[in-house]
């Protein structure tokens, strides 16, 4: 047995292993700074790590719970790792239906609830043709909902609106992996260091704004009032 051959593989090893969790520590504290720009943002703002690794920022907008929360796409097929910033904002809603708006559908968005919804809903005239519309059932499209998206959907970062009587939530890309990155060591690496708080606030106002468009009235028993 070659002593020398194993030992050089054995140290080798040892440093491919030592980059490799170097590489994965700097990952996590990057992640873990993505929304350092934003906790001015909400109320009473609380950061936690998801199950997937990734940061969210929970607190309340305009009165109404709100959540922040990074989602990274990498399972499509001949397109570079996405970057998604998924913001909710929690509120009972006077609508008839769950409605999903997504588009440039690849039927890979694992984040999103579309292929869940049964029915497919004729896009509004003012939309683009790219977007894809489901609910759970046959209901008319509130218009603050078509004005709402009509304004989103002109943006090609848009990429969701999720309204249900429970809430609303946007997703919108905040960016994508480095191209050369991905194609050699197919590793979702981007360029920024911080989630862009302005981007932030445009879609927490956004958010908000379509939720109060469509809120229900609440009474002092916590009932909703029609």
């Amino acid at each position: 047995m070659r002593w020398d051959a194993v030992l050089l593989g054995a140290a080798l090893f040892g440093a491919l292993a030592w980059q490799a969790r170097r590489d994965h520590l700097r990952a996590l504290a990057w992640r873990a700074r993505l929304f350092d720009d934003c906790g001015a943002l909400l109320e009473r703002p609380a950061w936690r790590m998801d199950q997937t690794g990734w940061p969210a920022l929970e607190g309340a907008y305009d009165g109404r719970p709100a959540t922040l929360a990074l989602i990274l796409d990498d399972a499509g097929v001949r397109k570079l790792p996405a970057l998604w910033l998924a913001t909710t904002v929690a509120a009972p809603l006077l609508v008839g239906a769950a409605f999903d708006a997504i588009a440039r559908e690849q039927g890979t968005e694992f984040f999103s609830p579309a292929r869940e919804l049964p029915v497919r809903l004729a896009l509004p005239p003012e939309w683009p043709f790219h977007v894809s519309l489901r609910a759970d059932r046959s209901a008319l499209l509130p218009d603050s909902l078509v004005m709402a998206g009509a304004r989103f959907f002109a943006a090609p970062e848009a990429k969701e609106i999720v309204v249900s009587p429970r809430g609303v939530r946007l997703v919108w890309l905040v960016g994508e992996g480095r191209r050369a990155e991905y194609l050699v060591l197919r590793r979702a690496r981007f360029e920024f260091a911080r989630v862009d708080h302005k981007v932030v606030a445009a879609q927490l106002a956004a958010a908000s704004l379509l939720a109060r468009s469509l809120e229900a009235a609440i009474d002092d028993a916590g009932r909703r009032v029609a």
